[in-house]
């Protein structure tokens, strides 16, 4: 009897040739170790596994019950089973896994991989439209090509960047290398730790740890860090925002319920300055797709922040009305009070140390000057005026304004108008 390995057909295995190429059908597992001389069409096992120990082309490969697992690479154009494994690189259309996931340790060139339980780890590169896991984590180790990039239960983890029209996953998003996004959310946290260039980060959490960030929107239901990196950005929006003392770029907006603390980030308004600037700012966040803060805290500011711009909507009123009463004569020296004039030196002199080291604005030397001179008449008139004008040259010279300049005007407002 040879020694050679016998070659055994085992009850419930079918080959069909067919048009398209063998077609091998079995009951239990399907182990191929080499070519069978012919081109194959579909290898199917209704129970059990599908191993393969050779690089492999073939139209369809089906394990629904059992793995498809591949000691090489592959070519083929669909790939169904309750788990797939991958050790060389793979091309194809889809990629179906059930409970047990998808696993390729080389790269992938696939328009759809699905995995319906424990996830989907890539080991290398991937090109691909959809890359969704419905229970598990979505984790590429290499650059991610994708449209959607998805983890509908579970992560996704980016650790060698990419690009994707959208990133979303109910817990956390993490991305390393350069990310380029369209839309990206998260349920629980959203992480950055390279170069990220996106339109729209939305997540309970958001973390910039990153070198570079440019990213139009970022809305956080709790609260938005940002590192010692550069950040470009229409508007940052969150109960909390915390900004590293060496972040740099420019931020237009900044809303949130604390003070961020001095920064180098240029910019900075919050939406109240951005009113008084448009006379709205509900067009700004309509357009950018933005929700305003919580309603419980009424979706604005604390009282402080947003108190020069309610006074200032007040003052145009005022000054209509100040121009109905200019008949009567403007306060004069000898008729201020002197504590009036004490009050009020001492809040201009909080808006002036802010500006200590740095040329002062015009709105403020006028406000000095009228200060200086008692005409109380004249800010009581032009004290909105002299506000925008402040607001102006702080955006012309893309410099944040100082907290304690908004809440300072406030205060200096409200001793005018309780003359």
């Amino acid at each position: 009897m040879s020694n050679d390995e016998p070659f055994v057909i085992p009850e419930g295995l079918i080959f069909e040739q067919t048009d398209g190429g063998l077609v091998i059908e079995n009951k239990g597992d399907i182990v191929l170790h080499g070519t069978l001389g012919n081109s194959v069409h579909r290898i199917r096992s209704t129970r059990g596994n599908v191993v393969l120990h050779l690089d492999t082309v073939t139209d369809q490969i089906e394990a629904p019950r059992g793995s498809v697992i591949v000691h090489g690479s592959m070519e083929a154009s669909s790939v169904t089973a309750e788990r797939i494994e991958i050790e060389g690189d793979v091309k194809a259309e889809s990629l179906v896994a059930g409970d047990h996931g998808i696993v390729i340790k080389g790269d992938a060139i696939v328009q759809e991989l699905l995995a319906k339980g424990e996830g989907i780890v890539i080991h290398g590169n991937v090109e691909s439209t959809t890359i969704i896991a419905d229970s598990g984590d979505t984790i590429i180790h290499g650059d991610a090509q994708a449209k959607t990039i998805a983890a509908s239960k579970g992560n996704v983890i980016l650790q060698g960047g990419g690009q994707a029209n959208e990133v979303s996953a109910t817990g956390l998003v993490e991305c390393h290398g350069t990310v380029q996004v369209n839309q990206v959310n998260a349920g629980e946290t959203a992480e950055f730790y390279d170069n990220v260039k996106a339109s729209t980060v939305r997540a309970a959490i958001v973390k910039f740890a990153s070198k570079d960030a440019t990213v139009k929107v970022v809305q956080a239901t709790t609260a938005i860090t940002l590192g010692a990196g550069r950040i470009q950005s229409d508007i940052l929006i969150s109960p909390e925002i915390h900004v590293d003392a060496s972040a740099t770029g420019k931020i237009t907006v900044v809303e949130c319920h604390n003070e961020i603390g001095n920064n180098a980030v240029k910019g900075c308004l919050r939406l109240a300055d951005l009113e008084e600037m448009f006379g709205s700012a509900d067009k700004f966040l309509k357009e950018r797709g933005i929700q305003p803060l919580d309603a419980s805290a009424n979706g604005k500011a604390p009282a402080a922040e947003q108190a020069p711009a309610a006074e200032a909507k007040v003052s145009k009123e005022t000054k209509a009305s100040a121009k109905v009463e200019e008949a009567e004569p403007a306060l004069m020296d000898d008729t201020v009070d002197p504590e009036l004039q004490r009050k009020m030196l001492e809040t201009l002199s909080r808006i002036t140390k802010c500006y200590d080291g740095s040329d002062t604005p015009p709105a403020v030397s006028r406000l000095e000057s009228l200060v200086s001179t008692q005409a109380y008449g004249e800010i009581r008139t032009d004290i909105t005026d002299i506000w925008n004008q402040l607001l102006k040259y702080h955006q012309s010279k893309g410099l944040r304004m100082q907290s304690q300049v908004t809440s300072t005007f406030h205060a200096l407002n409200k001793i005018i108008r309780d003359m």
